[in-house]
Order: structure tokens, then C-alpha cells, then sequence
């Protein structure tokens, strides 16, 4: 009897023919290259370094920087400087020209019993917002306003702690607060500069880490909640909360760009992650990075940890992407970068929706590619995005026979479109 398999239609992102203008840089020229900001040219910030993506180099920052935290596309920072260097203590600072700026503590802490973290200057240079202590008991949101230097802060009131990780250029600040008398419970939430109030948007959650960990100029917000990652449209109280992907025990979007990509990471047990990318196109479930760079032959091969581990920061217009690979400490971390081009997804002419099936996957012998249109052959990738062969089709079959168990990416060309799926060769 003849065997009949379902395949099930998919949406697949087309490729541009611009795989030559895209490139990943692995940054291990020295220890502590993770990358936590990067902006629409290229540019971005790690620990004690600046960073260029087009020289793939490093330029060590000034003397006085303690760390740097953010970069806009104005080429403005922020993060810390010395307030006392014989005895190693810093304040939050921030740069928009050529100069460092300090950002006051707040007026009752001491700065050397105290402690502050810089999280993120606005895309407009007008905000910096992080968190601060006032010794090491209450710890609370600051936000600075770089034109007129005040400082607004929420600490203590309805919550036990706060922080602030991400502000947009509408001065809506987001990061999480702790919920009082329960001991450590994070709750995602957002307020607006002008009114200062905290605005929950999820019930209680009962996991105890959840947070809103990245905004963009259109209010959407991106976080974890309940061990997923989160999709909320602030403007219309949509939320979307994400599965996680296959084989990950949780997962978490960091960043967001004004064109609604968003980035992350997958936990997959013990401290091992795994970076992932999102865009309501893919449906609802955050893609592996990695598996979205093989996609578009995008050869990463040159990281030493195939994971790519945490995807932190995505530019403005989604087309480079930072992060780190898994490390016992971030902050000695290998960093890596990624430029995209126009193959992003979020970029609406590269994003296409076919009726295309492949089955069997997993699959043993021949491989079957159901479409409306004939398929001369098709190229096969590893899962790293190196190219392994070229296979002709017969009545639209691929004999994969040949290859040895693994995933692979196939590409095949349908009109003038590149379309790519992953199979499981058993």
C-alpha cells in the first residue's frame, strides 16, 4: 500500500539576492567583547570598548568610562565614570558630544554603600534611565532628563524594588518592579515620564523573574512573563504571549526595533541559552537565531559556541544584531554581530507567504517539495549556513540519501524568489 504523508503549509521568508553584502563578525580579539548596544551604522558599545562593525575593530574608551552601557543612532552613550577613582567608585554618565556628563545619585545614597546600574539612553538623547540604590536594602528606577539635567526617580511606595531597561523617545519607560511582601516576584511594567505612574499590565504572575525588557517608537514592549516571551502593543492593550521554541525551557525578548523585530534569547537548561529572533510574521513562536541565519546563508561558523547564546541588542531599523556567546560571566563574554541588509524580517518585500510543503521531515530517502510550480534543483546547507550541495529534482523529489543524519536548510528558487526551509535527515 503507498504510504501518504500531510505536508503542511508554512509561510517561508524569501531571500534577496544580497547574501553577499551580509556578514557576521565574531568578536575574539580579546575577552570581554559582548556586545549590549549597537546602532543603525554600525557602531555599538561593550564593557570598556567601542566597537565598529564595518572594521570589525575595537577602540578602547576613554579613561574615565567605567563601562558602556547604550548607544543611539546619534552616536550619543551612556553608562559610567569615575566619581572617585583612588577608590574605584562610579556614577551613571552619559555623552552627546564629545564630552562625559555625570548623572547625580540620588540625594540619600552613598555612593560608596550604594549601587546603580546604567541601563539605556532614548533614541532621541533626552532620556537615561537605570536603576539605584539607596544602600543596599531599597532599590529603585532612575530617569534623567539630559536637557534640563533633573533627575526623576520611583523607588519605594507600592513595591519592594524597580528597575528601568529600555526608554523611547515618547518617554515611556519600561523594566519591572517587585511585589511587596511575597520576597522576590518581578512583574513587567511600564510608566509614562510625564505623570511617573506604574502601570502593571499582566496579572500576578507566579514565576518569580518576569520584566518588559525592550521598547520602540511605536509603544510596542517586549519582555518575559511566565518563563515566555512577550509581544504588547501599547497603544491597543494587545498582548501576545510566545511559545517558546523547541527545546527550550523558557525564553525572553530583550530588544526591539521600529520595524517590530525583536531579539532575545531561549533558555535551555542549566546556563545555557540559545539567541533567537521575533516578528509577528513567523506566527507565535521566536525563531533560533541560528536557525534564521542558515536560512539566509549567513555563515556563522567562525563563533566558538554554535548557540550564539544571547541575542541583547537589535539597531533601530533591525538590521544589525548584537550579542554574546554563552560564558559563566557575561561581562567576559565573547560578543559577536550580524548585519542583516534588507533580508530582515519586518522589511514587508522580503517576507512572502507560499504554499509549500515538505514531507516526510524527518525524512530518510527522498525528499518531497509540494508546490504549484516546477523546481529545477535546490541548494542544501548545514546547519552552520555552510553550502553542501547542489541537488537536482525529479518531479519535485530531492534523493538525500547521500547526506548524513542532521539538520540541514534546503533553498530553492520558485520564480524570482529564494525560499528555505529546515529538514531533519534521519
Amino acid at each position: 500500500m503507498k504510504k501518504i504523508y500531510l505536508g503542511v503549509a508554512i509561510s517561508l521568508l524569501s531571500v534577496t539576492s544580497l547574501f553577499s553584502q551580509k556578514k557576521f563578525n565574531f568578536l575574539n580579539q580579546t575577552f570581554g567583547t559582548a556586545i549590549y548596544g549597537i546602532n543603525k551604522n554600525g557602531e555599538g558599545v561593550m564593557g570598556l570598548r567601542y566597537y565598529n562593525f564595518a572594521t570589525n575593530t575595537l577602540t578602547a574608551a576613554e579613561s574615565q568610562v567605567g563601562t558602556l552601557a547604550s548607544i543611539n543612532d546619534n552616536g550619543q552613550y551612556a553608562g559610567a565614570t569615575f566619581l572617585d577613582e583612588v577608590n574605584y567608585i562610579f556614577q551613571p554618565s552619559f555623552k552627546k558630544s564629545s564630552n562625559w556628563q555625570a548623572i547625580p545619585w540620588f540625594s540619600e545614597s552613598v555612593p560608596s554603600q550604594s549601587q546603580f546600574t546604567t541601563y539605556k539612553i532614548s533614541p532621541n538623547g533626552k532620556w537615561v534611565v537605570g536603576q539605584m540604590s539607596i544602600g543596599t536594602e531599597q532599590y529603585g528606577m532612575f530617569i534623567f532628563n539630559t536637557e534640563t539635567m533633573e533627575m526623576k526617580r520611583v523607588i519605594g511606595g507600592d513595591y519592594e524594588h524597580y528597575a528601568a531597561y529600555s526608554v523611547n523617545d515618547n518617554g515611556i519607560v519600561v523594566g519591572w518592579a517587585d511585589l511587596l511582601g511575597v520576597g522576590t516576584k518581578r512583574t513587567p511594567v511600564y510608566l509614562n515620564v510625564n505623570d511617573m505612574q506604574v502601570h502593571e499590565f499582566l496579572p500576578t504572575p507566579s514565576a518569580i523573574l518576569n520584566a518588559a525588557g525592550g521598547i520602540n517608537a511605536n509603544n510596542i514592549i517586549v519582555g518575559n512573563y511566565e518563563n515566555q516571551a512577550f509581544y504588547y502593543d501599547l497603544n491597543n492593550n494587545n498582548f501576545q504571549s510566545l511559545d517558546n521554541p523547541a527545546g527550550s525551557i523558557s525564553c525572553s525578548l530583550m530588544d526591539i526595533s521600529n520595524t517590530g523585530v525583536a531579539v532575545g534569547f531561549a533558555s535551555m537548561g542549566g546556563n545555557s541559552r540559545k539567541a533567537v529572533i521575533y516578528h509577528p510574521s513567523m506566527g507565535n513562536t521566536p525563531m533560533y537565531l541560528t536557525d534564521f541565519l542558515s536560512s539566509n546563508g549567513i555563515d556563522f561558523s567562525t563563533a566558538t559556541d554554535q548557540t550564539l547564546g544571547t541575542a541583547s541588542t537589535i539597531s533601530s531599523d533591525g538590521k544589525y544584531i548584537g550579542g554574546f556567546i554563552n560564558s559563566t560571566m557575561a561581562a567576559f563574554a565573547y560578543g559577536w554581530a550580524v548585519y542583516l541588509d534588507d533580508a530582515t524580517l519586518g522589511t514587508t518585500n522580503n517576507l512572502t507567504t507560499s504554499k509549500i510543503s515538505i514531507y516526510p521531515n524527518p525524512v530518510a530517502d527522498k525528499l518531497s517539495i509540494k508546490t504549484n510550480e516546477k523546481i529545477s534543483n535546490v541548494e542544501v546547507y548545514n546547519i552552520a549556513g555552510t553550502k553542501t550541495q547542489i541537488l537536482k529534482t525529479q518531479n519535485n523529489e530531492i534523493d538525500v540519501r547521500h547526506l548524513l543524519p542532521g539538520t540541514y536548510i534546503i533553498k530553492s528558487n520558485i520564480g524570482n524568489k529564494v525560499f528555505s526551509e529546515k529538514f531533519i535527515k534521519k
